[in-house]
């Protein structure tokens, strides 16, 4: 379901974006709920790393959805200054942004605790 809504908010983001924020209302709807569906299955995978036992934990998942959601925002970002802000990010995109690395910034110290307090 995540990947889904990672599509699904790039997309809505790319529409809005090339259509000089017309969906600007949609854009925002949509990334609030990637966010809240992004928090739910981060939370999820959290809780499993501390209480499951025998359970596979990517060791570089992380980093490819920050480097691919780093990549998105940087094309709009290129495409912004080219074209004179003749196209813009939207608070939503940059807030989008924002939380996604958050997410990842809690979730990378929760595995560093975590295999701190495996080891011992």
């Amino acid at each position: 379901m995540l990947n889904l809504w990672t599509l699904i908010a790039v997309l809505t983001m790319v529409i809005d974006f090339f259509n000089k924020n017309l969906y600007n209302e949609a854009n925002g709807i949509v990334s609030a709920i990637y966010i809240v569906i992004l928090g739910i299955y981060t939370a999820d995978k959290e809780f499993d790393r501390w209480t499951a036992k025998n359970h596979f934990i990517s060791k570089y998942l992380g980093e490819v959805f920050i480097g691919n959601w780093t990549v998105v925002i940087l094309f709009f970002l290129a495409i912004s200054l080219l074209s004179r802000q003749e196209y813009h990010l939207t608070n939503a995109m940059l807030a989008t942004y924002i939380s996604v690395l958050g997410i990842f910034a809690i979730t990378r110290r929760s595995k560093v605790a975590y295999e701190e307090t495996d080891k011992k």
